[in-house]
């Protein structure tokens, strides 16, 4: 009886040791598990959320004022409405141009907590690869002619790289990059490939500057001077880059100054014409606004601006954050115009994203 007694006993403890035990690895799951699946579920939240902010971007882009006009109306008063239509799109866009626009959804309203930041960069304000170069010839277009030598515009582009990242010889490396390859650039990225460029590895996509002021030494970002998009051999100067404003020796987009930016686009807003010439409109349109006159720029320089306001392509770049999760988005946007029942339209058609 007593060794019966004693083999209960130790099997009692065995038993409670192993329920010890198992509840304790349920525990120690269940303690990683719990987290786990909340963040995850903020994942899921965040990339929601910056799908949206995408929207919110192609709705700027998108957006037309729409006027009720007389049945008679004439071509003259048709080409005077999109030409309305063109200045309303300018200063609407160019005062958070390049900056964060921060939208704060609250869940009792939106149904969600979360912070999205949106910010729109136009493509024609930078330089497109596939237009400087000749790929038939095997040279850069204009070379050697008096007005719109591209390689004298790449000597400076990448000079004022050098100075300002430390690189050396970029442009003979970007010469034989594109000689070799043959055919247009699919993606500014294939610049890495070249080791000359490899330093760009960590500054590929513009991140907008959240400082108030203009930093000693602002950085330059690889996709923010140059794309693939455009199309275009020209800059549009009025919707230039935050990189390009650097390298033209203008102040950079600061985070504070999307007020003042507005109401002085609103002034020169009233005095806009789609249509330009630099030598007599830079004081007019431009001068305002960077504070440099069109005959500091560098040399050369003014052959590639573009006379017609006409922008097409615009690069959006998302940040969504819920809870402590934080989902990045790139997307490059055509705005597309189209008619919709005799008005002006437009929609965002979506080239190309980036999941950063």
């Amino acid at each position: 009886m007593m060794h019966r007694s004693g083999y209960i006993f130790m099997v009692t403890l065995f038993m409670i040791a192993g329920m010890t035990a198992i509840a304790t690895y349920i525990y120690m799951r269940g303690s990683v598990y719990i987290p786990f699946i909340n963040t995850m579920i903020d994942h899921h939240k965040a990339k929601l959320a910056a799908l949206g902010g995408l929207q919110i971007g192609i709705r700027q882009l998108v957006y037309v004022e729409q006027k009720e006009e007389a049945a008679n109306s004439s071509d003259k008063k048709g080409q005077q409405n999109k030409s309305d239509e063109v200045q309303q799109f300018y200063v609407r866009i160019m005062p958070a141009l390049n900056r964060w626009q921060v939208f704060e959804l609250r869940k009792a309203i939106d149904g969600i907590d979360a912070a999205i930041r949106v910010c729109i960069v136009c493509e024609e304000g930078k330089l497109d690869l596939n237009q400087v170069y000749d790929f038939n010839r095997k040279q850069f277009k204009g070379q050697g002619q008096a007005n719109g030598d591209m390689k004298k515009i790449m000597e400076f582009i990448c000079k004022r790289i050098e100075n300002s990242m430390g690189m050396r010889d970029l442009l003979p490396a970007f010469e034989r990059l594109l000689k070799k390859r043959g055919y247009p650039l699919n993606d500014v990225t294939q610049l890495l490939t070249a080791s000359e460029w490899a330093p760009f590895n960590n500054y590929l996509f513009y991140e907008p500057s959240q400082a108030t002021k203009v930093p000693e030494k602002p950085t330059l970002y690889l996709t923010d001077i140059f794309t693939v998009y455009s199309g275009k051999m020209t800059i549009e100067p009025r919707l230039l880059s935050d990189s390009w404003l650097i390298l033209m020796g203008i102040p950079p987009a600061l985070q504070g100054q999307v007020k003042e930016r507005s109401e002085l686009i609103k002034k020169i807003g009233k005095q806009f014409k789609q249509a330009v010439q630099w030598k007599t409109d830079w004081n007019t349109q431009l001068k305002p606004i960077y504070q440099k006159e069109l005959q500091s720029l560098p040399k050369g320089l003014d052959s590639v601006l573009s006379v017609n306001f006409d922008p097409q392509q615009f690069l959006i770049r998302i940040d969504a954050t819920v809870g402590s999760v934080t989902q990045r988005l790139i997307a490059v946007v055509e705005r597309v115009k189209k008619m919709q029942a005799e008005k002006i339209g437009y929609e965002g058609i979506i080239k190309k994203m980036y999941w950063l």
